[in-house]
């Protein structure tokens, strides 16, 4: 069982206030000068300790006589006290919470301004696509709801499971796609399944596309399987995919006129 000294600082008193209190209570009532003599600490000393003491509910100050005498609170105070404690250790939380929640919005924000940029090696590609289509989704809704980009017949050729895994997704159910492509066995292949909102426009028969490049709301993705070794880069960079996203809107445009 903890000793009333351990007990006193779990209520984080330091050494001599802990002597002071316990001296006091010992008395019953003393001045800060009776205090003083019986601990051998400076009177001045006892005397601000049992200001601090008093500030924090834990000692009674007499002011009736002359000489100010001081005792203890009583126990019920002392529960009260560490009941007051926690209701604003709790009440501290909730602030804490509500902070933590404004600062990491804010973070998030100003992350922006700094390219965040993951090089994915080929033995990670496809679990790399998988883990962040959801992500990529959702930043293009907040966006213009469109993926933009173009695209190799290599990853439609490598890649057509996860071609059609992505758009039978509850989360892809707000994207449009508009890439532009090479026309190639392997891209007929996949459009002939007919997804809704998967638009391949074959471009200038004099464009051969030898990798693949996504715009998805903030995210820039680039895909290389024509060499090896092959690889997968990601660009969280809002300005970056903002500009692009111009361009391929220019173009799809161009391609409907």
């Amino acid at each position: 069982m903890a000793t009333l000294e351990e007990n006193l600082k779990q209520l984080e008193l330091t050494d001599s206030e802990i002597t002071v209190f316990l001296k006091l209570a010992s008395m019953g009532k003393a001045s800060a000068v009776a205090i003083a003599q019986s601990t051998e600490i400076n009177r001045t000393t006892v005397y601000s300790i049992l200001k601090q003491l008093k500030n924090r509910g834990l000692v009674i100050e007499d002011l009736g006589r002359s000489v100010h005498e001081f005792r203890v609170s009583p126990a019920s105070n002392l529960i009260q006290l560490i009941e007051e404690e926690e209701r604003m250790l709790e009440i501290k939380k909730d602030a804490a919470e509500e902070i933590a929640k404004a600062l990491s919005e804010m973070t998030q924000k100003a992350d922006y301004i700094i390219p965040k940029i993951q090089f994915i090696t080929e033995d990670k590609i496809d679990r790399f696509l998988y883990q962040q289509s959801p992500e990529w989704s959702q930043s293009m809704k907040v966006n213009d709801g469109f993926y933009w980009g173009f695209q190799d017949q290599y990853f439609a050729g490598s890649f057509s499971e996860w071609i059609d895994w992505y758009w039978k997704q509850t989360f892809s159910e707000s994207v449009t796609l508009q890439l532009l492509s090479n026309d190639s066995e392997e891209e007929r292949r996949v459009a002939a399944n007919n997804y809704a909102r998967r638009h391949i426009a074959f471009w200038k028969d004099t464009v051969k596309f030898t990798s693949t490049l996504w715009v998805m709301g903030d995210y820039v993705v680039t895909i290389v399987l024509s060499e090896s070794p092959h690889h997968l880069v990601e660009i969280h960079d809002a300005t970056l995919a903002s500009n692009l996203r111009e361009v391929f809107k220019t173009i799809w445009s161009d391609l409907k006129k």
